[in-house]
């Protein structure tokens, strides 16, 4: 029996030798190697697309990182500048007196003299103001009102400012950083006033006018 079982076994080993001898085997080797090779393709070239797309999440990361960091940058400077707003509004008064004062005449050599002491800490004042961003909004007469940084506190007529224009300036306007701290208190021009007899004297005028055309 055990005769028998060896020659089996034999015969079974000798069929392998011979079917691994065989083309069919020999393709089915080569299939099962470009198999292996296309799966390792393939898995290379998941690991690439998931490479790519931890770069691009990545990059994207930073970006938002550096947006954040910017905003809250931006924030900041904000929050200081507001608190600057608060104080400075507060401190622009002052400043108002002061050269109230110092416009002031006919005055005696005795308060001429504390005026000279307020002139230099008005200018010390102004100097203080110039170093953080304040300064005054240039207005003169015969500007164009700005409502963004003009604050019509009347309107005239002027046969000399032309409509919609600045006839007078009655308190300097600030801004800090080019932010509003006040607006520059005007008085706006509203034209040439047109009295009842000129304004017939205008009618007849244009009347004349269209006959003669």
């Amino acid at each position: 029996m055990n005769q028998k079982m060896n020659d089996n076994t034999q015969e079974i080993e000798k069929t392998i030798k011979t079917e691994k001898n065989t083309p069919h085997y020999k393709n089915f080797g080569a299939k099962e190697k470009e198999l292996k090779s296309a799966k390792s393709e393939r898995k290379i070239k998941e690991l690439e697309k998931s490479l790519e797309e931890l770069q691009f999440k990545n990059l994207n990361l930073l970006a938002e990182m550096e947006n954040l960091k910017k905003r809250l940058e931006r924030e900041r400077k904000e929050i200081i500048s507001f608190s600057n707003i608060s104080l400075l509004q507060e401190l622009i008064p002052t400043i108002d007196m002061f050269k109230r004062a110092l416009n002031a005449k006919n005055i005696s050599p005795e308060i001429e003299n504390w005026l000279k002491g307020f002139e230099m800490i008005k200018n010390n004042f102004n100097q203080i103001l110039e170093g953080i961003g304040v300064k005054e909004i240039e207005v003169k007469k015969g500007d164009e009102y700005n409502a963004k940084y003009h604050e019509a506190i009347d309107a005239r007529y002027s046969d000399q400012v032309a409509k919609n224009n600045i006839l007078e300036v009655n308190q300097i306007g600030y801004l800090l950083n080019d932010r509003l701290i006040r607006p520059a208190s005007v008085v706006v021009s509203k034209g040439i006033e047109l009295t009842e007899e000129k304004s017939i004297e205008k009618s007849i005028d244009n009347e004349e006018s269209k006959n003669n055309k």
